[in-house]
């Protein structure tokens, strides 16, 4: 009866942070699906350029996705400023560019499919089959499914909207929103929000700093391997600087609030909590492995093999980005969304925010492997998200009993550390695994060590 009761006020929580009208969920998911979808595979399978006469329609390719791309970054931001017309700026924003970006994109493959062969795989080794392009759509890959579906999802929406059937704004339910939250400062909030998540991704997507690379390779070898990690550090540190140009005084404020050194407790949590979820990991490997080699005498057991610990170099190396990060979302975007939403709202709205700032991060950076299907997309996406969002409310916790955001930039820079190199040999489920134990940690401290809403700063 007491776990039912959990669940019922999860569920009931979960949706007060939802939007207010249920069909506004359809959009948010095709936003997500048009984010995604430039950065799949869209060859269908066996498919080589190379092989074909119309290689130089590759343009089209690069342009469609472009457009893909460019229709959610639009899309996301008509969504939270409509306009007197809603309906009109998600079909010239939105529906037009991308659906003339399916039709450049798909009409590579349909010419392509027109005229030359495409390897197909049976058990007898491979085959040459010619590809019609009716047939064609049919063989398509994830990239193309994602962007359909989220064409189709916004496209119907937009007809919802001309037909009053649905409204713009997407907003939460008036209950979960404080009524004495300053407009204004939300409105900065918010416009700082679309410049997160959608153009600046949009910006790294079509500039991905190739050039920037190829000229230190040619000119600085030796800074060669450290090019990345400056390009990000300037990168997160002109993110910073525009949250407290766009967010305004409160933004200065509450950055000088969140570097205040913090309590010796909270710096020994900060690094209890990663180091103990590895060890727990490491420590369920190594005696599933001492069983398995107690029954076999043949087997060698090799204790540092569970209980490696990772180069110094990257830690140092993880922790400035750490420490960025969670300046932005807990020191200054942290405390807006608590007044306005409440504590575990507020946390929650903004777990969704930092994980769709890794996600659109991710896929910028082709981190979403070309040969994932379907179903390993939306797995990967799944499991991704949910880590960051858990991630998010032990790093909220820790910020907010220690009034410092260094508690949490220890924990989250660990486990970023601890998940590239484990103390043990991964394994296929590690992802599963941490991501249940960051959860339970989250419910257990939350649970009975809550926090209150007079800590957070400025209250």
């Amino acid at each position: 009866m007491r776990v039912m009761c959990c669940v019922r006020r999860f569920v009931q929580s979960v949706r007060t942070a939802l939007p207010s009208e249920p069909i506004q969920l359809a959009v948010l998911v095709g936003v997500l699906c048009l984010l995604i979808a430039p950065n799949l595979r869209w060859a269908p399978y066996g498919f080589r350029a190379s092989d074909n006469p119309n290689s130089g329609l590759r343009e089209l390719v690069a342009a469609g996705l472009f457009l893909i791309f460019l229709s959610a970054t639009l899309c996301y931001f008509a969504c939270f400023r409509p306009g007197s017309h809603p309906g009109r700026r998600l079909l010239w924003w939105v529906c037009f560019p991308a659906g003339l970006g399916l039709i450049l994109t798909c009409g590579f493959y349909l010419l392509a499919g027109a005229t030359s062969n495409f390897e197909q795989f049976s058990s007898n080794g491979p085959s040459q089959q010619v590809c019609s392009p009716i047939s064609l759509p049919s063989e398509f890959s994830p990239g193309f499914h994602f962007a359909l579906i989220g064409f189709t999802l916004i496209a119907g929406f937009t007809v919802r909207v001309g037909l009053g059937c649905a409204s713009l704004p997407l907003a939460l339910p008036k209950t979960s929103v404080s009524p004495s939250v300053r407009e204004p400062s939300w409105d900065r909030i918010e416009i700082f929000q679309w410049v997160l998540l959608a153009l600046l991704p949009l910006i790294r997507w079509v500039f991905p700093f190739a050039l920037v690379y190829s000229f230190v390779r040619a000119q600085i070898p030796v800074l060669f391997n450290l090019t990345g990690a400056l390009i990000d550090i300037i990168v997160d540190l002109s993110v910073i600087l525009l949250a407290i140009w766009m967010v305004g005084a409160e933004a200065r404020r509450s950055l000088r609030r969140s570097l205040r050194w913090p309590p010796l407790l909270g710096l020994v949590l900060g690094l209890l909590f990663p180091v103990a979820i590895s060890v727990i990991i490491s420590g369920g490997q190594s005696i599933l492995y001492f069983i398995r080699s107690y029954s076999s005498p043949t087997m060698f057991y090799p204790w540092r093999l569970f209980f490696a610990l990772p180069s110094i170099w990257q830690l140092g190396l993880v922790l400035p980005f750490a420490l960025f990060e969670e300046v932005l979302f807990r020191g200054i975007l942290q405390p807006h969304f608590i007044h306005r939403y409440g504590i575990l709202r507020g946390i929650f709205l903004l777990g969704i925010v930092f994980a769709a700032a890794h996600v659109g991060q991710d896929f910028c950076y082709q981190d979403f492997s070309y040969a994932l299907s379907d179903g390993l997309v939306v797995l990967k996406l799944v499991v991704r998200v949910t880590l960051r969002l858990t991630l998010s409310f032990v790093a909220s916790w820790l910020t907010l009993r220690n009034g410092s955001v260094l508690p949490a930039t220890i924990a989250h820079g660990l486990m970023n550390v601890l998940g590239s190199s484990p103390l043990g040999p991964p394994f296929q489920a590690i992802a599963l695994v941490t991501e249940v134990l960051w959860a339970a940690l989250a419910y257990l401290l939350f649970r009975y060590w809550p926090v209150h809403e007079e800590t957070v700063p400025g209250s």
